[in-house]
């Protein structure tokens, strides 16, 4: 009943984060994490202690989530220290082997259900004589989501300043999701090696353990992901060129110069120009730009300038595209259109055919 309870409790809290959370890359996978435990509790319950024969639609359910779990714990690491909001095009090819998991599936969904009970009494026996390739493909899940956990824990040792672990529980609870997956998964499929339903159990406590743990700790420090993106950021710039300088001061009084004296709407701005309006090296100011905020220097001046530019758009419905895109900032239409598509993904002509 424990892990009836626990997993029911789980998946109401991962659903919860969507709700009360704001909406956001970081918020679905945390959410992700806490319904892949509830998936994997639900189905341990039906499975040791009766009731998945009545409930066929079950059957197999915790394969995606086994699968996929490790993977989501890397990903979540790798956005906190990297300070990205969404996943990077890289990140995706951890989601491989979880899809090829699924269709590997596929002809075990599609089994009478004759088959299934059969299965699934072998399983609960643990004789996995009388099972069939789904134990294959869950041993592997387990062990493929203990890896990527594995290396997110090691991500974090290393990019983290030892010292860091005595004052910042942001940090010691990502290690502990990332330990604890490792540890799960290794403790699992051991379990079934040694057909050990003793070990299974206790595999399945702890996973209802760890839940309840987990969401207590992240409500004691509801902002750990952010002081994670702190905790990196320290260290990253611990020997650069902006040591010792106070970059939150420098980021507001940059965004000061573009929102209130619109600093990017000169043709020719460069780095140098910006870099001496506050006080700094162009070095230094190209550090900021790359490793501090994660976008460059154009890149973060086009912002303002298509924001601008969408505005006029609207607003001047007579007023010529190329007149638009040198009052906004660029120096050639062709520039304009390239940097508007990119950013819009459609042309300044389109944006303005498609208001409403």
């Amino acid at each position: 009943m424990i892990l009836l309870i626990t997993s029911s409790l789980a998946l109401i809290l991962g659903l919860s984060e969507l709700l009360v959370r704001e909406r956001s890359a970081k918020t679905y996978i945390y959410s992700g994490i806490q319904i892949s435990f509830a998936v994997i509790l639900l189905q341990g319950h039906f499975l040791f202690y009766g009731g998945l024969e009545e409930r066929l639609w079950l059957f197999r359910l915790e394969m995606p989530f086994t699968w996929s779990l490790g993977p989501l714990v890397l990903v979540y690491c790798k956005m906190a220290l990297e300070n990205r909001r969404r996943p990077a095009r890289s990140d995706m090819m951890y989601a491989v082997p979880v899809l090829l998991a699924v269709v590997a599936l596929i002809p075990l969904y599609l089994q009478p259900p004759e088959e299934k009970i059969a299965v699934i009494q072998a399983v609960r026996a643990l004789r996995l004589e009388g099972a069939d390739v789904g134990v294959l493909i869950f041993l592997l899940g387990a062990s493929y989501s203990a890896a990527c956990a594995l290396f997110a824990v090691g991500l974090v040792l290393k990019s983290s300043a030892r010292e860091r672990w005595l004052t910042d529980s942001a940090l010691r609870l990502i290690l502990l999701i990332g330990c604890s997956t490792v540890f799960l998964g290794a403790l699992t499929v051991l379990s079934v090696l040694l057909r050990s339903i003793q070990l299974t159990e206790i595999v399945l406590f702890i996973v209802a353990f760890f839940v309840i743990l987990m969401h207590a700790l992240s409500r004691r420090n509801p902002h750990f992901f952010f002081d994670l993106v702190l905790a990196a950021r320290a260290e990253k710039y611990r020997y650069s060129v902006l040591k010792n300088l106070d970059l939150d001061h420098i980021e507001a009084s940059l965004r000061r110069l573009m929102e209130d004296e619109h600093l990017y709407k000169e043709e020719d701005l460069d780095m140098p120009a910006v870099a001496s309006r506050l006080g700094l090296r162009p070095q230094q100011l190209s550090e900021f730009f790359n490793g501090y905020l994660g976008i460059s220097f154009h890149a973060f001046l086009n912002r303002y300038r298509i924001a601008d530019a969408k505005r006029m758009l609207l607003d001047h419905p007579d007023q010529t595209v190329l007149s638009i895109a040198y009052e906004s900032g660029f120096n050639s239409k062709s520039s304009f259109n390239s940097a508007f598509l990119k950013e819009t993904g459609k042309t300044p002509t389109q944006f303005r055919q498609a208001r409403p």
